[in-house]
Parts: C-alpha cells; structure tokens; sequence
C-alpha cells in the first residue's frame, strides 16, 4: 500500500529569494518515489514532488516521467516515457490552527512562504506489450522508475541552485519473479527545518510492513541526469557526505569527524542502518542538498540479493529559532528480544522554555509511523506526553537487521510549529551476543566515513597494531587485521553490508556497528 503520513506536517520556513530569474522560476524542493505490488507482474508507482509555493505553477506535463533497464549507461533494454496521473495537491505547511495555510490559491505563483505536496500515479503490467520488453533475459532484470523536472530551488546555498532534478527508484524482477516486491515508503516528509544552533535528530521513518525485508541507507550524491547518473555540483567545501555547516569545535569548518552522542553533536552524523542524521547547524540562512538511497535485500535461494532501491533527494533549510526549542523525545533506541518475547517501551517528550522569551512551554503531541507490523503504539495525552509502544516478536522473526520505528513529537507553537522526528531499532535473535556488545560499548569511537568502500580505509581513534575483528550481526568473524595508525584497511574481499568493527579503545573492548559497500 502507499505509506504517506499527510498529518504529519513539517516546519517549514523558507528564506526569502533572491531576485534573479532564476530565483523565481525554480521551484522544486524534493520528491522521491516508491512501488506498490498489485499482483502478478503489475505495479503501481508513486511518485511525492514537493514545490517551493511561491515558485511557478507545476503544470500537469511539467515533470518526465519514464523506466528504463539493462545497463544504466546505454539502457540496453529498452525505456519508456510514462504517463502519470496527478492525484492530489495539498498544502503541507505546518501552521498552527490560528493562521491560514500560506499555498493559498494552490497550485500559484500567489502563495506565501509554503510548500505543496503533488502526488503523482501510474500503472505498469509488465506481462503487457510493449513493458515485457524489458525483462526479456538475464541482462535485463533491473528496472529503474524515474521522474525529472526543471528546476532546483533558487534558494539553495550549498550548490546546485536551479539546476535539474531527478531522482527514481529500482525494482530486480529477476529475483523477485512473480512473488513481487514493494518498495520501501519514506512515511516522514523529505524537507525538514532546522533550528540554528539546536541539535537537531532526524529520522527517515521508513515503512517496510508487507515485504519485511532488510533495508540499509546511504548517504550519496543528488541528481541532474539518470542512466549513466551525474551529480549536482556541490559549492566547496560541501559534497554529498558534507552537506551542511556543522558544529565542528575549533575548525570552525564541515569536515570534522561526527560525534552524534556528544550533549551538543558534533559533525554530520549518519546512521546507515537506521537512517538517523544528528548535527547542530550553525549556519543561520543556509538551504542544503541531502540525498539518500534505500537498498533493500531479500534472502532468496540462501543468497542475500538487491530486490530494490528508492532514493530520496531533500532540502534542509537552517532558521534562527530564537523564540522556540525543539521538543525532545527519549527512550531506548536499540533493544533485542528473542522471537515470542514482549517487548514494551516508554518514550517520552519534553518542550523547554526559552528563558526570557517564553513564559510557559509549549503542548506536545506524539505519533508513531507504524514501521513494525503487529506492534502497537498508545498516547498518553498530556503537557509533556508519553507513549508505549508494544510488540510481541513472532516466531520466524530472528534476523540480523533491526526493525525500525520513529516516533514524531510536534509542539503547538504558533504561527509555526517544531518538529523532531527519532528513529527507534528493534533486534530479534541473539540477545546475548548483543548483551554483550552493550556491555562492551563503553566508548564511542568517532568513526568516518560511513559507510566505507572495500579496498580504501576506516578513519578511527585506534594506535598502531591494534587488532581489530570484522563480524556479522550473528558475532561470525569476517575478517580479522591490526590496525594502523588512525585508521584500519577495509578488505576488498568483504561483501557489502552492515557489520560490527569489533577493536579496542582507551583500553577498552569497543563495538561499533559499521556499513561497507558503495
């Protein structure tokens, strides 16, 4: 089914725009796209485009849509344009209740500062003439959904201003045949505000509850052009794992190692198994590029495979919030239960004063996205709400890969709202294995990058010759090594995949879970 939360809204407030040509024309923000298996060899795809309301219209044959498969770069099986249905428009401005919406008449030129959500659907049976062409033999199995529009927001500060957009999503008939597959759907919205100088905690939110398989993200680079891809050009020094201006104690610049437990965040910290990105913004008008790419693997014939992947292309857009903190939201983040247990846990909110602005905090209300099927989320209301979220493991639930949930706490401050989204990871299966890695994990290590590529080198706080263990999720050692000076060499032999870097620290036995692999 398609998972979109239209009630979650988000904060949004966009710098004013410059005055070119440019500027005013350009009025893209984001989008990304997802599938739904409608049985046999027929899909629906889905596709959620986020305009910038006081851009131009976005007309009904504005946005290319079209597939292609085979090799990326000649699509040598074949492509199509596509013709998709514009099913609805809708303001997704978080305002409070006191004020109208500002995309006011929809769909204009005449709106206020504002963002509109268009949904976009079409059909493909690829058992019908002429889509079955492109499936046809081993070499043609990756098919690729993609949209393309003209142009990128006029406001972006880090680059790419005005340029092309495109993003797409991938679906391998071939290992997933008739059975289908559905992508995974992205259930936060992909344009978020930041408060500048307030850590800020995002999570992806996503959905994954028919097909249960395993998802990992990555970090990577915007799009101007698809099959052969080319990236947006980044201003220096931000690039796709740089994004944004970070608190980064002494340098003062965007390169420094992350460090997301630290009580004011350190760096551009990304998780790649449970899609969270921490950092504390410090620059108060900038309007940055942040692509990520879901892949998601299904265990097919005893072999892990790609069955799909969905990209996500989203704009940040940093703001002084000098009148309002974002609400907090603590709990567990990672927990394990072996299949059949019961698993319950209390999350909590919190909105703090601005001393000498506010006189009272602001009401808080918390929802959860539905990422684990089964499970179950009650609100207790309140000032500060509490939830508990409850979920008994079935049996053939054991795997290596989390189940993921985020929660979405929403303050009422007026005219706009804050927001903070957190992701929540639930392990099923070798609990004391991962005992004790929690009771190893005594220091964080700052490492980078993340994820990293077999054959080049893991950046960490670790001395010469220090011996250090690559191990899958189960405690199975991959690889063993010493490491060198600051740093350790990922094999090239290693499959892609989340791992746990297994080394020592400060003297200490430390355990890191780590992502290799483009």
């Amino acid at each position: 089914m398609f998972v979109r939360s239209y009630r979650k809204a988000f904060v949004f407030f966009l710098l004013a725009f410059v005055t070119s040509d440019v500027a005013k024309a350009s009025h893209l923000m984001g989008a990304d796209m997802q599938y739904i298996h409608l049985g046999a060899m027929k899909y629906k795809v889905v596709a959620s485009v986020y305009r910038d309301c006081r851009g131009i219209p976005l007309g009904v044959n504005d946005v290319i849509f079209g597939m292609y498969s085979g090799n990326p770069n000649t699509r040598s099986c074949g492509q199509f344009k596509l013709t998709f249905k514009r099913t609805s428009i809708a303001d997704f401005t978080p305002t409070c209740n006191a004020v109208s919406k500002p995309c006011s008449p929809l769909n204009t030129s005449a709106g206020g500062m504002g963002v509109e959500l268009h949904v976009y659907e079409t059909v493909v049976d690829f058992d019908s003439t002429p889509y079955k062409n492109l499936i046809s033999g081993a070499s043609c199995c990756n098919v690729t959904f993609y949209m393309e529009q003209c142009c990128r927001n006029g406001a972006i500060t880090t680059g790419a201003s005005g340029m092309n957009f495109i993003t797409y999503c991938t679906l391998n008939l071939c290992a997933v045949s008739r059975n289908g597959n559905n992508s995974p759907a992205f259930s936060n919205p992909p344009i978020f505000f930041t408060c500048c100088n307030q850590p800020y905690r995002y999570n992806h939110g996503l959905i994954d509850t028919v097909d249960q398989d395993s998802v990992v993200f990555i970090l990577t680079t915007p799009l101007i052009t698809a099959g052969p891809d080319q990236a947006t050009f980044y201003t220096a020094p931000f690039s796709y794992r740089y994004p944004v201006t970070p608190y980064c104690p002494g340098s003062g610049g965007v390169l420094c190692l992350p460090d997301p437990k630290a009580s004011i965040p350190v760096g551009f910290y990304f998780d790649s198994l449970g899609a969270d990105m921490i950092y504390t913004p410090t620059k108060c008008d900038e309007v940055a590029l942040i692509a990520v790419v879901a892949k998601e693997y299904r265990k097919i014939g005893g072999n892990w495979l790609e069955v799909g992947s969905t990209r996500r292309d989203m704009q940040v857009l940093v703001t002084d919030c000098v009148a309002n903190m974002i609400p907090e939201i603590t709990g567990t983040d990672d927990t394990c239960i072996q299949e059949g247990d019961t698993l319950i846990l209390n999350i909590r909110t919190k909105d703090t004063l601005v001393k000498g602005v506010q006189t009272r905090g602001d009401s808080v209300s918390i929802s959860w996205n539905g990422g684990i099927k089964g499970a179950v989320f009650t609100v207790n209301t309140g000032k500060n709400p509490t939830g508990t979220f409850h979920w008994i493991a079935p049996k053939g639930s054991a795997r290596q890969q989390p189940y993921t949930f985020s929660i979405y706490a929403r303050d009422n401050n007026c005219n706009l709202n804050a927001e903070h989204y957190k992701g929540f990871r639930v392990y099923v299966g070798n609990c004391g294995k991962r005992t004790s890695v929690e009771q190893t994990h005594k220091a964080d290590l700052k490492i980078y990058p993340l994820p990293v590529k077999q054959g080049t080198y893991l950046f960490l706080p670790v001395s010469a010759h220090t011996p250090f263990a690559l191990c899958d999720f189960c405690g199975r050692i991959m690889h063993t090594g010493a490491a060198e000076e600051g740093r350790v060499k990922i094999p090239e032999h290693i499959p892609s995949g989340g791992y746990l870097l297994k080394t020592e620290y400060l003297e200490t036995p430390n355990i890191q879970r780590i992502l290799i692999g483009d």
